[in-house]
C-alpha cells in the first residue's frame, strides 16, 4: 500500500500548489449529530460512477479471512455488530434529499450474513453472493461464512467501494481479526462523516479551488489521447473487460531502482511512473502523455484507523521528449 501522497506528486511533478498547507495542517474535529451529512469528493465521484453502472458489481471490493477454529452464525453476527458499532461507515447509506446528495448514518443496521457448511461449489455460491448494492439501503456490505471442515472457516467480506479504499480493506481485516480474537482497541476519535464535513469547510474548499486553478492550467489547450498500436479496434463505449500480466523484478533490478531513488532524492512511485511513461512513449511515439495515478488522501494521523474512501485520481501530464536521456 505504498500509494503516493499529495506531497510525492506535487513535490516532484506539479511543483508547490498554493493552499496545500491548509488541508495538511488543519485538525479534523467531530461534528454534531445530524440527520444526514455531505459527501466527500471521493464519495461523490464513486456515487456517480455507480449510477453510470447500475446493476453492475465493478465497485464491489472483497476481503478474505481464514479462521483456524469454528464460529457460529450467531457469533459472527455479534462480531459484526461490534465492528459496525466501531466503524460508522458500515452503517451509512446514500440518498437524495431535496435534490441534494447526502449520506445518512443509521443507529442500527442488521448485518447480512450467509452461512454455508461443508460445501465445495464455490463458484456458484460466489456468483450468487456478488450481487450489486443499492446505495440507499444499508448495509453496503455482505458476509459469507463457509465451514470447509472442522477448524477451517473461510470468511468472505464484500463491500462497496464508496465506503472503502485499499488501505481500508486492511483496516477491516485487522478489526475483524481483533474482534474475533477478543482483542480490545481504542475507540475512534473521529469518523468518516467528520472528514467529509471538514472537506466541505470554506477553508478546505478554498484550498481545493486553488489546486483546481493549477490543474486547469496544466491541461490548458488540446488534451492528448494515447494512441497505442492495438491489434483490434478500440470500443467507443467503456467496459471493464481486460487482462493483467504478472512478472517479477529481479533482485539486481530492485537494487538499481533503490540507487536511482537515493541519487535523485525521489520515491519508488515516481521512478516507476517514469519508467511506465517511457514505455508508453516508445510504444506510441508520443511526447505528451497523460497517466492516471491514484493517490491517498489519508495524510492525517487521526485517519489511520477510519474506514472510508480517501482516494483521488490525478491525471499526471508527462513530457517524455526524445532528446531526454
Amino acid at each position: 500500500f505504498n500509494m503516493p501522497t499529495i506531497k510525492d506528486l506535487a513535490g516532484h511533478i506539479a511543483g508547490k500548489i498554493d493552499g496545500e498547507e491548509v488541508t495538511r495542517n488543519e485538525t479534523i474535529v467531530p461534528v454534531e449529530k445530524k440527520e444526514y451529512y455531505p459527501l466527500s469528493p471521493s464519495q461523490q465521484q464513486m456515487y456517480i460512477l455507480q449510477q453510470m453502472n447500475k446493476g453492475g458489481v465493478d465497485y464491489n471490493e472483497l476481503v478474505k479471512l481464514r479462521l483456524p477454529f469454528d464460529i457460529s452464525k450467531k457469533q459472527m453476527e455479534n462480531n459484526m455488530l461490534l465492528l459496525m458499532q466501531r466503524q460508522e461507515s458500515l452503517r451509512t447509506s446514500f440518498e437524495l434529499v431535496s435534490g441534494l446528495l447526502v449520506q445518512r448514518i443509521h443507529e442500527e443496521v442488521k448485518p447480512k450474513i450467509e452461512f454455508y457448511e461443508g460445501t465445495k461449489n464455490y463458484e456458484k455460491i460466489m456468483a450468487q453472493f456478488l450481487q450489486p448494492f443499492d446505495l440507499a439501503k444499508p448495509p453496503l456490505f455482505k458476509i459469507m461464512v463457509i465451514k470447509i471442515a472442522e477448524h477451517n472457516i473461510r470468511i468472505f467480506f464484500v463491500i462497496h467501494h464508496i465506503l472503502v479504499d485499499s488501505f481500508t480493506l486492511e483496516i477491516l481485516r485487522r478489526d475483524i481479526t481483533n474482534i474475533v480474537f477478543n482483542k480490545k482497541r481504542n475507540p475512534l476519535k473521529i469518523h468518516y462523516k467528520d472528514y467529509a464535513e471538514w472537506m466541505n469547510t470554506p477553508e478546505v474548499r478554498q484550498s481545493i479551488e486553488k489546486q483546481e486553478t493549477f490543474w486547469l492550467k496544466e491541461f490548458d489547450g488540446e488534451i492528448p489521447q494515447l494512441k497505442l498500436p492495438y491489434d483490434f479496434q478500440r470500443l467507443s463505449i467503456k467496459n471493464i473487460e481486460g487482462d493483467s500480466v504478472a512478472f517479477e523484478i529481479e533482485k539486481r533490478e530492485i537494487q538499481k531502482l533503490k540507487e536511482i531513488i537515493k541519487t535523485e532524492s525521489t520515491t519508488l512511485n515516481i521512478v516507476l511512473l517514469s519508467v511506465y511513461c517511457i514505455l508508453l512513449a516508445r510504444l506510441s511515439g508520443q511526447e505528451d502523455i497523460v497517466i492516471g495515478n491514484v493517490i491517498s488522501l489519508r495524510n492525517k494521523p487521526e485517519l489511520v484507523d477510519v474506514v472510508g474512501i480517501f482516494l483521488n485520481t490525478l491525471a499526471i501530464r508527462n513530457y517524455p521528449k526524445k532528446e531526454k536521456t
